[in-house]
């Protein structure tokens, strides 16, 4: 069963509530978030790999002490990339209290 959010009743993992950590700067990632929380989302999962993990936490604190939100959770893990070779992954999920 998937996890659902309790408010909107829509699943966690739903693609239009991600927002992946790629070569941008960490402002245009914030203001994603802001405007995925104003869809009436109720919270946003950043998600990063490797050397971007760095930019998902500055994004995270940003939308923490700028804006207001909460950090609800944290999860991090590995997947292997090439034989043998792992890379780490993180996932934060924010959301915004109204």
């Amino acid at each position: 069963m998937k996890q659902q959010d309790e408010v909107t009743k829509t699943p966690i993992d739903e693609p239009s509530r991600k927002i992946f950590i790629c070569n941008k700067k960490p402002m245009e990632y914030v203001i994603a978030c802001i405007q995925k929380i104003h869809e009436s989302r109720k919270n946003v999962k950043i998600l990063s790999r490797g050397r971007k993990n760095s930019i998902n936490i500055d994004v995270a604190e940003i939308l923490k002490r700028k804006f207001g939100f909460t950090v609800d959770k944290i999860k991090t893990s590995s997947v292997e990339k090439e034989k043998g070779k792992f890379v780490s992954v993180l996932s934060i999920i924010v959301s915004k209290e109204e």
